[in-house]
């Protein structure tokens, strides 16, 4: 993989670069609206877990501070709906 991306030129590398950090802001908001779910629905309990944020860190294998903030947001979007827009089209980010 990486001798390929040595081989493109600049500007296709600078487009597939854009076109995975969209991707990666798709696939940060179905995981925040996932862990929305698993709150609502307690899903952590069934997993074993006694709280969403050692689900979070024990069983994602998130640090502390990115469980933290994901739960934060996970936890708005259902007071907030459009805040999953929000995330998949760049406006906001984890840490806003």
């Amino acid at each position: 993989m990486i001798g390929s991306i040595e081989q493109i030129n600049s500007q296709s590398l600078n487009a597939k670069l854009l076109r995975l950090r969209a991707s990666e802001r798709q696939i940060v908001s179905e995981i925040i609206s996932c862990l929305s779910e698993v709150d609502r629905r307690r899903v952590y309990l069934e997993c074993g877990y006694p709280s969403l944020f050692e689900y979070c860190t024990r069983g994602l294998g998130y640090s502390e501070s990115a469980a933290f903030r994901r739960i934060a947001v996970a936890r708005s979007v259902r007071k907030f709906p459009q805040v999953l827009e929000h995330l998949k089209s760049g406006r906001i980010n984890l840490t806003t």
